[in-house]
């Protein structure tokens, strides 16, 4: 009765890409950065209490944008978010700079000369965070472009050449898996759809994902080896190129809630949940805290549509009460134990929503 009496206790606050209202007291406008190609530019950046630093990234052309972003000693966890306006309302890249790192790299396919807009702030409400100074450093390089044979097979970390297509065209690419990867496709041209099929061109393995509503400006999916491809098509006439990349992510999860691999305090771990992979194919992880401790769980997000769902099991392979959580796209969930929970040993199962969908996520668990 004691365990269930507390881990009734258990709340969310839950973090959307679509959202900063109310995780700043105060926004500050702070000196830009102005790109060059193939040299580095580099700034200093300090975030006091719970205000938000903007820094206005000035991008000189297309090309391949690298923002690296290090600090040290964090107090609390802080959000980094890339927006393409400054009334943040298209949001191209999100991430959690988290206090058990040091630094993170964005990489944007920037479609042109524009301006980008940082802005970072504490992760969660009413934390008066002590003044963290951010060194940001921003790079330009010029996108390769790539010729594309016959069977338009897609490389890593490459453009396709120019293409058009009309309202009514499908232009389809191939892609070559040879293991588990994550990957994401994006373009110069952010009014395309993409979508993922299988070998046949005939099953559907995601929906159809318009660049310019998805929440980071580029499609992401999770595949494992074999052949696939990858669907164009658009509302109208349009010109566009995309650029594919592909990243290797270990796998480290259980298949069987029994055979749960090992999570480790204040240590992220990835998982790939795969565009194959059945909505009943758990992924299964387990920790184990030796007294009783208020525990937190940070849950992120990156798929190509619809949702991953976590759960939480005690060490009889119970599910816990409100333990059942559901999240999209390039979202963060806090999973906060409001009293301290009983020392013991628990279980987290990671699912799929839907089958057509794919994708990363990051789990870490901490002490409050």
């Amino acid at each position: 009765m004691k365990r269930i009496l507390y881990l009734i206790l258990l709340t969310i606050l839950l973090l959307t890409g679509y959202s900063i209202n109310g995780v700043a007291e105060g926004e500050l406008m702070l000196t830009p950065l102005s790109t060059f190609f193939n040299e580095d530019v580099s700034g200093s950046y300090t975030v006091s209490g719970n205000a938000a630093a903007v820094i206005p990234v000035d991008v000189a052309a297309q090309g391949n944008l690298n923002i690296k972003i290090e600090y040290e000693n964090l107090k609390t966890d802080y959000l980094m978010k890339i927006y393409t306006d400054d009334s943040y309302i298209n949001l191209i890249h999100s991430t959690l700079l988290s206090s058990v790192n040091n630094s993170h790299t964005a990489s944007i396919t920037a479609g042109g000369k524009t301006t980008l807009y940082l802005h970072i702030a504490p992760a969660m409400n009413n934390v008066q965070a002590e003044p963290v100074t951010f060194n940001i450093t921003a790079g330009l390089h010029k996108a390769k472009t790539q010729t594309i044979s016959n069977n338009k097979t897609l490389k890593n970390k490459s453009w396709t050449k120019k293409k058009m297509v009309k309202s009514k065209s499908k232009h389809y690419y191939k892609l070559k898996i040879k293991g588990s990867k994550y990957l994401n496709i994006s373009s110069n041209n952010t009014y395309i759809n993409v979508q993922l099929f299988d070998s046949t061109k005939k099953k559907a393995l995601s929906a159809a994902v318009p660049l310019k509503s998805s929440n980071n400006f580029h499609s992401s999916f999770a595949l494992s080896k074999g052949t696939y491809y990858v669907l164009v098509t658009a509302d109208y006439q349009t010109s566009y190129q995309i650029y594919y990349q592909c990243k290797n992510v270990p796998i480290v999860y259980g298949k069987k809630i029994n055979k749960a691999k090992k999570l480790y305090f204040n240590k992220q771990t990835l998982g790939l949940l795969t565009a194959t992979d059945g909505v009943s194919s758990g992924q299964y992880y387990k920790f184990r805290f030796n007294s009783d401790k208020k525990i937190q769980l940070a849950f992120y997000v990156e798929n190509s549509s619809d949702q991953f769902n976590l759960q939480l099991y005690d060490s009889d392979y119970n599910e816990l009460p409100t333990s059942n959580y559901k999240l999209g796209n390039a979202s963060l969930l806090y999973i906060n134990s409001r009293a301290a929970m009983p020392a013991g040993l628990y279980y987290i199962k990671i699912t799929k929503t839907k089958a057509a969908t794919s994708g990363c996520y990051s789990i870490m668990v901490r002490n409050q």
